[in-house]
């Protein structure tokens, strides 16, 4: 996971071990299920982060600003890659897969014309999905 992590550009982001501990929750209780909905998992990491919290709800509103936060530096980190080198393996890779395309191209778009005011949007469920897919079957291929 964290190779991948890496990868993206994000391994140092805040929101990178929310997400961490998102997939390893879900190694640990979904086993190949389809996962839950983003707000119980948002509240599974808040348990793991504050385990005595007492407003479980906003500090999984907190996991949840730090996971978008962090899924947008991995689109803006590829979008500028791919910039740089539409044929760079990694771009190849890791953006059709991780993000949906026109989200990709509207995010380099935005970064050639020098437009830094777009929030733009980002699928969080389907980067959760494939990573812990990606985890699982490294987990299962090493075990």
């Amino acid at each position: 996971m964290q190779p991948i992590l890496m990868d993206l550009g994000v391994i140092g982001d805040a929101g990178s071990r929310d997400i961490i501990e998102i997939i390893d929750h879900l190694l640990q209780h979904h086993k190949g299920e389809t996962i839950p909905s983003l707000k119980d998992l948002y509240e599974a990491a808040a348990r793991v982060d504050k385990p005595g919290a007492a407003d479980l709800e906003k500090e999984g509103k907190a996991v949840e600003q730090r996971i978008r936060r962090t899924v947008m530096s991995a689109l803006t980190h590829l979008a500028n890659i791919g910039l740089t080198d539409y044929g760079n393996p990694r771009f190849e890779h890791y953006a059709p897969l991780y993000f949906d395309f026109q989200d990709v191209r509207l995010k380099m778009k935005e970064i050639d014309e020098n437009r830094t005011h777009d929030k733009g949007k980002v699928n969080i469920k389907k980067f959760l999905q494939v990573l812990y897919l990606q985890t699982l079957d490294k987990v299962r291929g090493s075990g």
